[in-house]
């Protein structure tokens, strides 16, 4: 059976490619029978893919090769089985990144979510014998609001209020009844579901 690969410049990835003495896994997933939707409207359906968070590439399986997307801008988005990832701009200070993201919500608001790393020192205890040796890296999860095509950090409360603003009472007492917070992706879901549904 033939596979196709998404268009551009996909280039063979080298497996390992963390630091030497660090522990943990960069992959946000194991392997993942995907469908790959293109801007274009073109489909590939059922492509191996990965999500390397550490290097921020979407992987792919073809003849026995892994390689990275090289032109992640020409996806719409990639659905897998219990995720949707979209490629989309974001701003990091002062300059405006891209990478993906995942879909947690959609709507008038949505709610994405960007997956990084940081690394964790060792906290070996030598005169203890106890603790870990090798620095780790884990993964962490980053909110960001989507209205429209921007993606908006949701890391002040002040921010999602601003997003809000047209149903700030509403929205506001509604937080507060529940007792939600901007920080846990779960009540992020349950307050902008609600937004998106007042008229």
């Amino acid at each position: 059976m033939r596979i196709e690969a998404p268009p551009g410049y996909n280039i063979i990835y080298l497996e390992n490619n963390l630091p030497k003495g660090i522990e943990g896994s960069p992959y946000l997933d194991d392997w993942q029978s995907s469908d790959v939707f293109f801007k274009n409207g073109e489909v590939i359906q059922d492509l191996k893919i990965r999500y390397n968070v550490f290097t921020n590439q979407m992987l792919f399986q073809n003849n026995n090769n892994t390689y990275y997307i090289g032109v992640p801008d020409s996806i719409s988005e990639i659905k897998m089985p219990n995720r949707i990832f979209i490629f989309n701009n974001y701003p990091k200070g002062k300059k405006i990144e891209k990478g993906f993201f995942e879909i947690l919500l959609s709507g008038k608001v949505g709610l994405l979510v960007k997956y990084e790393t940081r690394i964790v020192s060792s906290n070996y205890n030598v005169a203890l014998g106890v603790g870990n040796k090798n620095d780790s890296l884990v993964i962490k999860e980053i909110l960001y609001l989507q209205q429209g095509e921007k993606s908006i950090l949701l890391n002040k409360k002040s921010i999602l209020f601003k997003v809000l603003n047209d149903k700030y009472k509403q929205v506001s007492a509604y937080m507060d009844k529940e007792g939600l917070s901007y920080k846990k992706k779960q009540d992020m879901i349950k307050l902008l579901t609600f937004y998106n549904q007042l008229n």
